[in-house]
């Protein structure tokens, strides 16, 4: 298969066949980069959009990826721009949190601060549970906020 004529055996086809393309809305969607691409995956001369090459990006695009695996990142590795192209590559999964606005005003009762805090998540997957954030001061006072 070429772009337009998926395999059926790719993981996405085995998704739409089952009508499931939004189950990454519950729950978290990771995997393995096959292990004969891992090597040659993220370098300029990639033929993706060619038989059994698919782009990155754009696969986790479509799944909204949190993970994938590429034990080849850890082990022989990679260099100069396919090192930077993996680097780009794992940025973009997962989660980007963001924290937009942060006030600061005296609190209500002695010696307390009130904080308020905006925080979004921009990442290509969303985030599955409640948040909070952990705040702690150099005197070694800490709190949570959520």
């Amino acid at each position: 298969g070429i772009y337009g004529e998926p395999m059926s055996w790719f993981f996405w086809s085995q998704v739409q066949a089952k009508a499931a393309t939004d189950f990454w809305m519950s729950g978290a969607m990771g995997g393995e980069v096959r292990p004969e691409l891992q090597a040659t995956i993220f370098d300029d001369n990639y033929a993706a959009g060619t038989q059994y090459k698919q782009d990155f990006g754009m696969c986790a695009e479509t799944t909204h990826a949190t993970y994938m695996l590429n034990y080849y990142a850890f082990g022989a590795s990679y260099t100069g721009n396919t090192l930077a192209s993996a680097r780009a590559a794992s940025d973009q999964m997962g989660y980007a949190f963001r924290i937009a606005e942060v006030s600061v005003a005296e609190g209500s009762v002695g010696s307390t601060i009130d904080i308020t805090a905006t925080v979004s998540q921009n990442g290509i997957a969303p985030f599955y549970y409640d948040l909070s954030i952990a705040l702690s001061c150099p005197d070694g006072f800490s709190g949570t906020l959520g």
